[in-house]
């Protein structure tokens, strides 16, 4: 080969081959990269690792995006990450790799979860409020811990959930019989003597809470809990309860007064409370409960007199005051109850004589005063039974 040859560059062919043998190279090179994520995928190694911050955790693969997580609790957090603004309270750098559809605690979303977050919202704790301050007989007793309105209070705000805040929350009416009936159960030892508290203070509708009945409106109309040991004072806050029309609490150990308060319950038609502790006068307010049909007081220690407005109560059928120490006459005007079914009132401190009217009413079955002996207390024509 001469000199001028060997000096040449190479020929254009060779250098077009050898462009093509690059290219090809590259290929193969691809290739075997494409190989090796596929052979991965099949072990179970395709896709990189997220971080699981519980310490006990596991690294796990990366779910696809989209996916839905299955288990309690679990949200599409897709719709969160796919805007791929921050991360970690972050701005994204646009080299990290950031693994999207998996969710990340420390991200904070652009959006409400859905289902609502059912925290203590303004709107519900000022309608909690609302609710205490129209149900609270006395204010002063929210300042004492350990009084029955105060641990009701408390416990009103601490179970916000039962009020639902998701449903934009209940009424105020309901929020405050939830408050009056939490009172009842501090007060007559709920958390201590009551032998069956079937779904008290639990999560659940107040109206399906052991004894209590709701109307249609929701409203607490009858509270039946007789023989269930309530211990110690009727709350004035079940005054509250306007709709009541029964109350029904016999066979207890009440103690205290009834609260005159009371009298505004003017839909009661049935108050029972006998075979408890209670003490002190009938209070007068209590003959404006023009629809009271049921005056069950026996075997108390109630005492004072027994007013002639007892007459003015016309639906009155069952009376019951027998065992207690009341004092004074036999209402004069008790002959004027047209109704009248059943009146017991001996084994107290009565004296003078049943008015003939009463012998005289036409549905009367029972009738009983201290009566009996050579000298009784009471003079009675017609008494079934003579003490």
């Amino acid at each position: 080969m001469s000199s001028k040859s060997a000096g040449n560059p190479l020929p254009q062919t060779w250098r077009y081959n050898r462009s093509i043998l690059s290219l090809l190279f590259l290929v193969v090179a691809r290739f075997s990269a494409v190989t090796s994520v596929i052979r991965g995928s099949e072990s179970g190694n395709a896709h990189p690792k997220r971080y699981d911050p519980s310490p006990s955790a596991n690294l796990v693969d990366v779910l696809p995006p989209r996916r839905r997580l299955k288990g309690s609790g679990a949200k599409d957090h897709t719709r969160i990450l796919r805007n791929r603004k921050t991360r970690r309270g972050k701005e994204v750098d646009g080299s990290e790799d950031v693994i999207w559809g998996l969710p990340d605690e420390n991200i904070t979303p652009e959006f409400s979860y859905p289902p609502c977050d059912r925290s203590l919202s303004a709107k519900s704790r000022v309608l909690i409020d609302a609710a205490i301050s129209s149900a609270v007989v006395d204010p002063s007793t929210l300042d004492d811990p350990s009084s029955p309105q105060a641990r009701a209070a408390a416990w009103l705000v601490e179970n916000y959930v039962a009020l639902d805040p998701c449903a934009n929350g209940p009424s105020t009416a309901k929020a405050a019989q939830r408050f009056v009936l939490a009172t009842l159960y501090f007060s007559t030892g709920g958390d201590v003597f009551w032998r069956d508290t079937l779904g008290w203070l639990g999560t659940g509708d107040e109206c399906l809470w052991g004894g209590v009945e709701c109307g249609d409106a929701g409203i607490v109309v009858k509270l039946d809990m007789d023989e269930n040991s309530l211990t110690g004072p009727l709350p004035e806050e079940l005054s509250r309860l306007t709709s009541l029309e029964v109350i029904a609490l016999d066979s207890n150990s009440l103690s205290g007064s009834i609260p005159p308060i009371f009298s505004e319950l003017t839909s009661l038609e049935i108050i029972d409370f006998d075979n408890n502790y209670l003490t002190g006068t009938l209070p007068d307010l209590i003959y404006d409960l023009s629809r009271l049909e049921v005056l069950d007081l026996n075997h108390n220690s109630l005492t004072g007199t027994v007013s002639d407005a007892l007459a003015d109560l016309a639906d009155l059928y069952f009376i019951q005051l027998h065992k207690n120490d009341f004092s004074g006459t036999v209402p004069g005007r008790i002959g004027e109850l047209e109704e009248l079914e059943t009146l017991s009132f001996h084994e107290n401190g009565f004296v003078g004589s049943v008015p003939p009217s009463v012998c005289d009413l036409g549905k009367l079955k029972r009738l009983t005063s201290d009566c009996a002996g050579t000298n009784p207390e009471v003079e009675c024509a017609c008494c079934t039974l003579c003490y």
